[in-house]
């Protein structure tokens, strides 16, 4: 590893631990961190009301950069009105099953309704028919929600652990 690598990772790791330590400061003073959604979120942190801060999707290991781009492009253009909807818009920008379940076990998909265990479940039948109804025209893909019928959530137990900030 060169030098360069080695600067970016202790300048990254300081960013990081500071702005633990700016979290720390502000849960002191009365100020809460809401979990990130892919609907309200920012890259960053964000203030949304006086005592509350938005935890921003970059800050979710594991999620590119780029796809957190991808994520806020689509939501601001049109909210994300259900799983499937995110699951089926977002499979045009190759969103992986693991950068799904780290968005998942963020809670940044919380907003929809279903425990993280469920929709956990259900992701490679969404997946399989966002590539049903996917139409690649040249360099544009549009969707064909009249090629196969939706399919319907199965719900399963959530597991006892949820992660917390």
């Amino acid at each position: 590893m060169n030098n360069e690598s080695v600067g970016k990772k202790i300048v990254e790791a300081l960013k990081r631990q500071a702005e633990m330590m700016d979290i720390e400061e502000a849960k002191e003073n009365g100020i809460s961190l809401v979990l990130p959604s892919v609907n309200h979120s920012d890259y960053g942190f964000k203030a949304i009301s006086q005592n509350q801060i938005s935890f921003g999707l970059s800050h979710i290991k594991g999620i590119s950069s780029q796809m957190v781009r991808n994520i806020i492009k689509e939501s601001s253009e049109k909210q994300f009105e259900s799983y499937i909807d995110f699951i089926v818009r977002m499979s045009k920008h190759k969103l992986s099953e693991s950068q799904l379940t780290l968005l998942i076990d963020s809670g940044a998909l919380d907003e929809f309704g279903f425990n993280r265990n469920t929709l956990k479940h259900n992701y490679s039948r969404i997946a399989k028919y966002a590539e049903m109804i996917t139409i690649n025209n040249g360099n544009q893909l549009s969707f064909d929600f009249d090629l196969v019928d939706v399919p319907s959530i199965e719900e399963v137990e959530e597991s006892k652990e949820k992660l917390s900030l």
